[in-house]
């Protein structure tokens, strides 16, 4: 395949790896947290994690997705703390390679989880630019971040950054190739995220390719809206993928995860990996 690349498979030991979304209960402080143990969060994540293992998944992807509605960067410590231990938690029940997401964009909280949990990637929404976004307008962060990265030695840890993100609009209207080589030449991102416009919305083919072409070699990673319907012809441009609602039960975002939807989709991605 033209334009493929190997970064991903050196991280998750094969070429179009599917991350899976370990979505973490309502966490202390947010809005929806009824007073459970926080032994209840890290038994779901492990329920979850051990379903996505055993249906083929490549990948982990740790988030506090229902703390929602999410705050721009939540500076909580408890938050940090658990998604760390989370983190940690599923990477050791799985040995799969684990990300971090803590939301809306808490980039400094989640690559200090990432580095406690020993985790391969954070994934950042807003990393380059400036968006309006349902928790209000949100600017670039790269240098902040990667300045950060450093001063911790976490170096190792890899940022993967969403382009015109889900939930968002840019404030400089321009293509999302032309932000994604942005993201990768002056934010210096490991790799590009492109979703659809909302949760469960995946972006066109047409749109990935064109991402794909103007970033040549590096990753491409579909964000959102994948299924095993439209995992052929989404795949054909992307170099990875996440899912978070087709895999679970149902294909209900707010279910546990399926493990016979995570192989169906790991089926449909499989016929491409060796043209990848």
């Amino acid at each position: 395949m033209e334009g493929k690349s190997m970064e991903m498979k050196v991280v998750f030991g094969v070429l179009k790896p599917l991350i899976c979304m370990v979505h973490l209960p309502p966490l202390p402080g947010s809005p929806r947290y009824r007073g459970e143990p926080v032994e209840t969060s890290y038994s779901r994540a492990l329920i979850d994690a051990k379903a996505a293992s055993k249906g083929g998944c490549n990948g982990l992807l740790v988030e506090n997705y229902n703390d929602n509605p999410y705050l721009k960067e939540d500076r909580s410590p408890s938050t940090t703390a658990i998604v760390a231990v989370a983190a940690r938690l599923v990477m050791d029940e799985t040995g799969l390679p684990v990300g971090v997401s803590i939301l809306r964009n808490s980039h400094l909280e989640a690559l200090g989880a990432a580095l406690a949990a020993g985790a391969k990637f954070i994934r950042v929404n807003v990393y380059t630019e400036a968006y309006v976004t349902t928790e209000g307008t949100i600017g670039a962060v790269a240098g902040k971040l990667l300045r950060y990265r450093r001063t911790i030695g976490a170096d190792g840890i890899a940022v993967y950054a969403d382009v015109h993100v889900k939930h968002a609009s840019p404030i400089w209207e321009r293509s999302t190739g032309r932000s994604a080589l942005d993201a990768i030449e002056r934010g210096l991102a490991d790799a590009v995220i492109v979703t659809g416009e909302r949760t469960g919305r995946p972006p066109t083919r047409r749109l990935l390719c064109e991402v794909k072409a103007t970033i040549g070699d590096k990753p491409l990673i579909v964000g959102s809206g994948l299924t095993a319907d439209n995992a052929g012809e989404l795949m054909k441009c992307a170099d990875a993928a996440i899912a978070g609602t087709y895999i679970k039960v149902g294909g209900l975002i707010a279910n546990p995860i399926d493990e016979e939807r995570v192989r169906r989709l790991i089926q449909e991605i499989e016929r491409f990996r060796k043209d990848g």
